[in-house]
């Protein structure tokens, strides 16, 4: 544990984004979804842990990142669409 942490009077254990999914908003305020990817054995995943100190303050707390995803979807203009980006391979067009 860091100097720092030992100052604190909470510390929580981070978890990667591939363990347990969810989404991001880019500075470019551009939401990115990431899949979770790995299992691990962990008691409390971050999006866990912040969905219990939200309960423990009284605070609803949505149930997983899809939810959390959904809700902020509401605060959109309604003429505003999901849209999950898809690639396709294409030949070079270089001779």
């Amino acid at each position: 544990m860091s100097d720092t942490a030992r100052m604190a009077d909470l510390v929580l254990p981070a978890s990667m984004p591939w363990e347990f999914g969810g989404s991001y908003t880019s500075s470019q305020r551009k939401i990115q979804q990431i899949d979770k990817q790995l299992e691990v054995d962990i008691a409390h995943d971050s999006f866990m842990q912040l969905a219990a100190l939200l309960e423990i303050t009284g605070i609803t707390s949505p149930k997983n990142p899809g939810e959390a995803l959904e809700e902020a979807f509401k605060l959109f203009p309604k003429t505003w669409r999901l849209q999950r980006p898809s690639f396709q391979l294409c030949k070079s067009r270089q001779p």
